[in-house]
């Protein structure tokens, strides 16, 4: 969710611990900091469960809420990850009594299957994926489109982003760390930036009840050819 940047004060911490009693807040200071893959800036600051698999994450112009999981894709859990989203940022601008610039929800997900199959799946994407007899041999790509969406009663321009790519995770083999590649593919679901763009409680609510529609319409049109 983007809005003005909250922050880091006990009044809004103790606000927020109404919803979420025993998240742990910390700060960043001094100097830029990467936690879990994100850079973040001297001044953010994150709200974190006590096992660490959730953040509400505050910076500059923008809050994200994430969720770290390791589970097998349903459609069930972007409805979860879109209803915790509803409730946290619609209490977020009631205490702040902000509104939202903009809205999204992007699932992550690892693909597991051949690696074959998922380079047959991209050259099917590609309408030009032909040179000197050799086919598209890579895992990496994006593509966005922008689409009219009806969001609590008025017509939004919302872009549909599909990134497909190679990430090298460090895991642990026999005890050593290895570098291993691994298929994944973003979903960026994202109200268009547009200043005239302003979303209340009802507008972010009535996106997030929808998010989980606009994540799985937009997957089966990849992989229900």
């Amino acid at each position: 969710m983007f809005m003005p940047q909250i922050t880091f004060n006990w009044e809004f911490i103790s606000a927020i611990q109404t919803m979420l009693p025993n998240y742990i807040p910390s700060v960043i200071s001094d100097t830029p900091q990467v936690i879990k893959g994100m850079l973040l800036s001297p001044g953010d600051w994150i709200l974190s469960s006590p096992d660490d698999n959730i953040r509400i994450v505050f910076q500059a112009q923008k809050v994200d809420y994430i969720i770290n999981t390791n589970i097998e894709y349903t459609q069930d859990i972007v409805s979860t990850l879109a209803n915790n989203c509803n409730q946290i940022f619609k209490r977020i601008m009631e205490i702040t009594g902000m509104r939202a610039s903009r809205l999204a929800i992007a699932p992550t997900l690892e693909y597991k299957g051949d690696t074959t199959l998922f380079k047959n799946f991209v050259n099917k994407i590609y309408a030009k994926n032909t040179f000197k007899e050799s086919k598209v041999d890579n895992c990496d790509f994006s593509q966005v489109f922008r689409v009219d969406e009806e969001i609590n009663g008025k017509q939004f321009i919302v872009n549909y982003l599909s990134k497909f790519y190679v990430a090298t995770p460090i895991v642990v083999v026999n005890g050593i760390n290895t570098i291993q590649e691994v298929n994944m593919v973003d979903f960026d679901i994202n109200t268009f930036v547009n200043p005239e763009y302003s979303f209340d409680t009802n507008a972010t609510s009535d996106f997030f009840q929808k998010g989980a529609g606009f994540c799985s319409e937009f997957l089966l049109w990849y992989i229900g050819e």
